[in-house]
């Protein structure tokens, strides 16, 4: 098992307007197949819908893959950890759904986040809806079936 060679940004955060938004910034090398985020930060109030931006700088992740859908993990302590470069290896937690969005490969994709609320939920357009459980922490991560372009992927998360 081949740890990461991500190097993964802690989630920031500010407040505009009374809305607060994380930012996580994860670096990608040529030799990795995946793009994982350290866990959601404290401040995310997980019992309130929020959403999720990935890609925002549309960067080109990959140029050989078809697509590149996003994965969902979610963390029971504090120990949520997504580890390994090219197959997932999650610790304190569980990958809970898989393609929540179906392709970010060169533009930006938006999920909004229902915790307990169900919705009908849809991957095919520009945005998504997603059901999730409540939880105290999540994780993302971007499944690329071939390595990916050397680059920085990042992730918003508003509400």
């Amino acid at each position: 098992m081949a740890t990461s060679t991500l190097t993964k940004g802690a989630w920031t955060g500010k407040t505009y307007n009374r809305v607060n938004v994380w930012t996580c910034t994860v670096a990608a090398l040529t030799t990795d197949n995946d793009i994982h985020t350290l866990k959601t930060p404290e401040g995310l109030d997980v019992t309130k819908p929020w959403g999720l931006f990935v890609n925002t700088a549309s960067a080109t992740l990959d140029t050989t893959a078809t697509a590149i859908p996003v994965d969902l993990y979610v963390g029971y302590d504090n120990t949520l950890l997504i580890d390994e470069t090219n197959s997932p290896v999650v610790t304190g937690g569980v990958l809970y759904k898989t393609d929540i969005y179906d392709d970010v490969r060169t533009g930006i994709g938006y999920i909004q986040m229902f915790p307990d609320i169900k919705v009908a939920e849809d991957v095919a357009g520009v945005a998504a809806k997603c059901y999730i459980p409540i939880a105290p922490y999540y994780a993302f991560n971007l499944d690329c079936a071939t390595a990916l372009s050397a680059g920085d992927c990042t992730f918003r998360i508003v509400q």
